[in-house]
């Protein structure tokens, strides 16, 4: 995945990235077999956005989208999945 262009961390099925951004509006990009698909984030200093990557295979082909989701949606989730970064790109 990649925030703003600059790559950030390799993602696993059913894993879980959290970062800190600066206040403001961000890009989120993920690439999956030679394709990308971005989604812009917005927010202000303290706010907490989650974005779920969404993806489908099927013996014809394979398909994934950015998801915006309330928090609280996906607590259960987030605290079974695998951690894979914790970064703080505020600085």
């Amino acid at each position: 995945m990649a925030i703003d262009g600059a790559a950030t961390a390799a993602t696993i099925p059913v894993s879980l990235v959290r970062l800190r951004l600066k206040p403001g509006a961000h890009r989120v990009s993920a690439q999956w077999e030679g394709r990308s698909v971005d989604m812009s984030v917005e927010g202000r200093a303290g706010d907490l956005r989650v974005v779920e990557l969404i993806g489908s295979g099927w013996a014809w082909g394979t398909s994934f989208t950015w998801q915006m989701a309330q928090a609280e949606s996906v607590k259960t989730r987030a605290q079974a999945a695998k951690l894979v970064a914790d970064l703080d790109l505020r600085g």
